[in-house]
């Protein structure tokens, strides 16, 4: 079976360079949001220019740099074929698909002022590491690169997109204050509702396992799009 989603990016900070993309199906269905930053490979351009233009033509020797480049174009594709997957298992679950073989077409598009999302190297989903990671034959990249304006429907008729953030450090051993990784994904949604997202950002404090079994208790399934976990600690067997 066939399957389109629209990737549409919505929201960006600078430092760290990292967007919200929206997904969801033709029909209109929401398929959640996900956050999308730049990848932990290094990957420079003039080597995948080398490997993709200069490489089988004119050094066709430079066997030991193709292969490492290679495996760092692998890398950044399992890394965003990762952050694809839950989307791609609901779109699944709406369409009624069973076991057999999927093609995913992906449509990535953006909202004006956020068309340098068009950076990420998304044809890298069409690597097999890729399709293995998603359980699909083939995936197929679509870009729009003309801008896109936002629907003219209400922001309180847009799927709400709700983020738990979940911290867990050691007020007097931790030199790493909690505030770093909270204060960039709350820019994240900062800038998520200046462009009229319907986002919701929850913290779960204090950091610990009860309270947060009681934020997931207390609210539906499926309430949250994003769980974000910035844990620091240790596992104690004996007390198991």
């Amino acid at each position: 079976m066939e399957i389109s989603i629209l990737l549409l990016g919505v929201a960006q900070t600078s430092s760290p360079q990292t967007w919200i993309v929206v997904a969801g199906l033709a029909t209109g269905q929401s398929l959640g949001a996900f956050v999308v930053g730049e990848p932990q490979v290094s990957l420079e351009e003039r080597d995948i220019v080398w490997y993709v233009e200069e490489f089988a033509l004119n050094d066709p020797y430079s066997e030991g740099r193709a292969e490492e480049i290679a495996q760092r174009l692998d890398g950044y594709a399992a890394q965003l074929s990762r952050l694809l997957r839950p989307a791609v298992s609901r779109a699944l679950r709406a369409s009624g698909g069973g076991v057999g073989s999927l093609s995913l077409r992906l449509h990535v598009q953006a909202l004006q002022g956020h068309a340098n999302i068009h950076s990420i190297k998304w044809e890298l989903l069409e690597r097999q590491v890729a399709c293995l990671v998603l359980n699909a034959n083939s995936v197929f990249v679509i870009r729009q690169v003309s801008p896109t304006t936002r629907p003219s429907s209400s922001t309180a008729q847009q799927p709400k997109q709700n983020i738990l953030l979940v911290s867990a450090r050691h007020a007097l051993q931790d030199p790493i204050p909690y505030r770093i990784i909270s204060l960039p994904v709350w820019s994240i949604a900062e800038a998520a509702r200046r462009e009229e997202v319907n986002v919701e950002l929850y913290f779960s404090r204090p950091g610990t396992w009860g309270t947060l079994k009681r934020t997931l208790r207390d609210r539906p399934i499926g309430f949250f799009s994003i769980a974000h976990f910035d844990l620091h600690g240790v596992r104690l067997r004996d007390r198991r």
